[in-house]
C-alpha cells in the first residue's frame, strides 16, 4: 500500500473519532441538497472531529464541498466548514492520493465569492498554499516512484528529483519571484516562502549522521550528474538562506574546505601566519608544491596545497603583496617610464586577468557574474588594462613625434591623455583596495560586519536615487537665477565700473558644485547676494530657495538618511549571521569548484598549458571542441538517497505528531 495511504489509514484510525450513521448522513445530504443553513444548524451542535471523519465513501466533508460545480455556492460552503475547524490537512493527503489537484486548490484559501482579477489573484494564491503546504510536498514525495523520468543531452534516462529538499528550495524561489510580481499579496507569499524554508530546516534538523547530511547534498539538477555539494549551490542558487546557514550545512562544508589541514580550521592566529608566509615566501612554497607534484603526487604536502582553505589563504597572501606594491608605487612615480615596482604591479595585473578569465571560462558567465567579488576583480582588472593601453599608446605616439624634454611633454596634444590614464589607475587602485574586502568574508569575526556594510550601502544607494532629484532641482533653480542675473547685468550694467566679478554659479556644474559643499559647512553667503541696483528681488530669491535646499536636503533629507541606516542595522542585525553564513557558503563553494592551484601572478603559466591542449587537439584533426563529460547517476546511489529521506520526512511527521502539531500548521 502507498504511504500516503497508510498515512490517511492512519490518521482516519487514531485521529478521527467515531461519527453515527445518522449525523453522517445529515451532514452529508446538508451539502449534496446546497442548504446552507441546515448545515449551519447541525455544525452548531457537532464537534471538529465530527467534520474532519471519513464518511462512508472515504471522504471527508471539505472534500465533498470542494465537488459543488457552482463556485459560489462551493466557496460558501468550504468557508463555513474551514471557520468551523475542518483540517485541510486530511483533505489535501486525500487528494494527493487520488491526484485531485483541482479539487485540493478548490478547498484552500476560499474567502468568499470573488470575480475578475481578483478571483484569479486568490486561485494563484490558493495553488501556491497547496503547493507550499509541508504536506502537500511530503506526501507527495512519499507516493511517488523514483522521479519525473526525461532524456538528457547524451540520450540515456536521468531521473528529475522529487524529494521534498529540492521541491521545497525550488519552490522557495518560485514565492520570491511571485512576491515581487504579486506584490498586492507579497506579505502572504513572503510567509508561504518561509514556510517551506523552515519545513527544509526541519528535515534536516531530523539528520542523526554526517553520511544522512552528505546523502541530502547529492541531487540531480540540470542535465549534468551532481556533486556533493550539488543540492546546497541549488539551495544558494534558489535564496533558500536558513538552509545554507544551517549549522550541518556548515559543517559539512567546513570538512571539505578544510580537508587535509585540519590545523588552520579554528585557528585564526594559525590562518594568518599562513597568509604572511604566502605573501613574504611564496617562491618558496611554489618550490615545494612543484617538487610533491612532480614527485610525490599523492603524498599529504602535496594534496595539502589542493585544499581550498590552503588555495585561498595563498591567493589572499599574494594580493596583499599586490596592494603593497600598489602603495610603494604611489610614492615613488616616475613620469616619462615604468619603474621596476611598475613591472611587478603589471605582472600582478596580466595574473589577476588570467583568473579572470579563467573563471569566466570555467564557471560560466551567469555563475561567474553571481559573486559580487568576482564583478569587483573584473571591474578592477579592466581599469587597470584601460590604464595600461590609454598610456602606452599615448607613449608610442610621443616617443615617435620625438618628444623628450618637459616642455614638450606640456605642450603635446597627448599629454592631458597620459593625465587621463593615470586617474583611470587611480580609480583601478581604489577598487583593488575595495576587493580585498571580499577576503574578510571568511572571518567570523569581520565577515558578518561586511555583510552588514555592504547591504547598508544597497539602502544608501536607493536614498541616493531620492536625494538626487532634490538636489538636481535646487541646482537648476539657482542656475536659472544666475544665469538672469548674469544676463541682465551684460544687457543693462555692462557701462558700470563696480560691477562685481562672476562669482556666483553662471552654469550647472557650479551650482551644483556651491550647494554640494554647502551640505558640509563649506558656505559663503556672499555667493548669493546680487548688490547691483535692479536686481535685489534675485537675491531674496536665492535666499529663500537656498534656505529651502537647507531644510529639505540637509534638515530632512541627511537626518532621514541616518534614520535609515539605523533602521536597516537594526534590521540586518537580526538576521547578520544567516547572511554572513549564506555568502561564506557561496564563497566556500566558489573555492571548492575552482580549478587549479596557482595564485597570480604564477598563474600565467597556465596560459602555456591552455595554448598547448590547442596545438594538441588541432594535431589530432579533432579542432578546438571542448569535450563534454556528463556522469550518470548511480541507481543504488539515488536509491539510497531516496530511503535516507523518506525516513527523514517519517522522523518530521512523528516529531509533529508528539509535539500535537497538526497536518495543515
Amino acid at each position: 500500500m502507498e504511504a500516503t495511504s497508510i498515512l490517511l489509514q492512519t490518521i482516519g484510525d487514531e485521529d478521527v473519532s467515531p461519527l453515527n450513521k445518522k449525523r453522517e448522513r445529515e451532514l452529508c445530504d446538508a451539502i449534496e441538497e446546497q442548504d446552507l443553513e441546515k448545515l449551519k444548524f447541525l455544525i452548531s451542535s457537532s464537534s471538529t472531529e465530527d467534520l474532519n471523519h471519513f464518511i462512508s465513501s472515504g471522504k471527508t466533508l471539505l472534500l465533498l464541498a470542494g465537488e459543488i460545480t457552482e463556485e459560489s455556492v462551493r466557496n460558501d460552503f468550504i468557508k463555513e466548514l474551514l471557520n468551523n475547524g475542518a483540517d485541510l490537512g486530511v483533505t489535501l493527503l486525500h487528494d494527493i492520493r487520488d491526484s485531485n489537484v483541482e479539487i485540493l486548490t478548490r478547498c484552500n484559501g476560499s474567502n468568499g465569492i470573488v470575480t475578475g482579477k481578483l478571483a484569479s489573484a486568490l486561485h494563484l494564491l490558493s495553488t501556491y498554499r497547496v503547493r507550499a503546504s509541508p504536506v502537500y510536498i511530503a506526501a507527495s514525495f512519499l507516493r511517488s516512484d523514483f522521479g519525473a523520468r526525461r532524456r538528457n543531452s547524451t540520450g540515456s534516462a536521468s531521473f528529475v528529483p522529487l524529494d521534498p529538499v529540492y521541491r521545497a528550495c525550488q519552490m522557495n524561489q518560485t514565492l520570491r519571484n511571485m512576491a515581487k510580481q504579486e506584490y498586492e499579496f507579497s506579505k502572504e507569499y513572503e510567509e508561504l516562502s518561509d514556510i517551506c524554508n523552515g519545513f527544509v530546516v526541519a528535515l534536516l534538523n531530523e539528520c542523526r549522521s554526517m553520511e544522512e547530511i552528505q546523502y541530502i547534498m547529492q541531487t540531480n539538477v540540470g542535465e549534468t550528474a551532481s556533486c556533493k555539494f550539488k543540492m546546497l549551490e541549488f539551495a544558494i542558487k534558489t535564496k533558500s538562506d536558513k538552509f545554507v546557514s544551517h549549522p550541518y550545512c556548515q559543517l559539512l562544508l567546513d570538512a571539505e574546505v578544510y580537508k587535509g589541514v585540519s590545523f588552520l580550521e579554528r585557528s585564526t592566529w594559525n590562518q594568518v601566519l599562513f597568509t604572511l608566509l604566502a605573501s613574504v615566501l611564496f617562491p618558496v612554497l611554489f618550490l615545494i608544491w612543484l617538487v610533491f607534484e612532480c614527485c610525490c603526487p599523492n603524498h599529504k604536502i602535496a594534496k595539502m596545497f589542493h585544499a581550498p582553505c590552503v588555495r585561498f589563504l595563498i591567493y589572499c597572501g599574494l594580493y596583499q603583496l599586490f596592494l603593497f606594491l600598489l602603495i610603494i608605487t604611489s610614492w615613488a612615480s616616475v613620469y616619462s617610464h615604468y619603474a621596476f615596482n611598475d613591472w611587478l604591479v603589471l605582472s600582478f595585473i596580466i595574473g589577476l586577468l588570467v583568473d579572470v578569465i579563467k573563471d569566466l571560462y570555467d564557471f560560466g558567465i551567469r555563475s561567474f557574474f553571481s559573486h559580487v567579488s568576482n564583478r569587483m576583480a573584473l571591474a578592477t582588472v579592466v581599469f587597470f588594462v584601460s590604464h595600461y593601453i590609454i598610456w602606452w599608446s599615448a607613449w608610442a605616439v610621443m616617443s615617435r613625434d620625438g618628444v623628450h624634454s618637459p616642455e614638450h611633454y606640456a605642450n603635446h596634444e597627448l599629454h592631458d591623455i597620459m593625465l587621463v590614464s593615470e586617474g583611470v589607475l587611480a580609480i583601478g587602485i581604489l577598487l583593488a583596495f575595495f576587493h580585498n574586502l571580499s577576503f574578510m568574508q571568511a572571518s567570523s569575526s569581520i565577515g558578518p560586519l561586511l555583510g552588514a556594510f555592504v547591504e547598508m550601502m544597497y539602502d544608501v544607494g536607493k536614498f541616493a536615487l531620492y536625494f538626487f532629484f532634490i538636489f538636481l532641482g535646487f541646482a537648476v533653480s539657482f542656475t536659472k537665477l544666475y544665469t538672469q542675473y548674469l544676463a541682465g547685468r551684460s544687457y543693462f550694467l555692462s557701462q558700470v565700473e563696480n560691477a562685481t566679478s562672476e562669482r556666483h554659479a553662471g552654469n550647472l556644474g557650479e551650482s551644483i558644485s556651491e550647494i554640494f559643499w554647502a551640505l558640509f559647512g563649506e558656505l559663503d553667503r556672499d555667493n548669493f547676494r546680487v548688490p547691483e541696483k535692479g536686481f535685489e528681488i534675485l537675491t531674496i530669491a536665492n535666499l529663500i530657495i537656498f534656505g529651502a535646499f537647507n531644510i529639505a536636503a540637509v534638515l530632512v533629507a541627511l537626518n532621514m538618511l541616518i534614520a535609515i541606516l539605523n533602521e536597516s542595522y537594526s534590521r540586518i542585525s537580526e538576521k547578520l549571521y544567516t547572511s554572513w553564513r549564506f555568502l561564506r557558503a557561496k564563497m566556500w563553494l566558489r573555492w571548492i569548484q575552482k580549478k587549479g592551484v596557482l595564485p597570480p601572478p604564477i598563474n600565467v603559466l597556465y596560459v602555456f598549458g591552455a595554448v598547448s591542449r590547442v596545438f594538441k587537439h588541432l594535431a589530432s584533426g579533432r579542432g578546438c571542441a571542448a569535450e563534454e563529460s556528463i556522469e550518470t547517476t548511480d541507481p543504488e546511489t539515488e536509491e539510497k538517497r531516496r530511503e535516507v529521506i523518506r525516513q527523514l520526512v517519517l522522523r518530521y511527521q512523528e516529531r509533529n505528531k508528539k509535539n500535537g502539531t497538526k497536518l495543515n500548521e
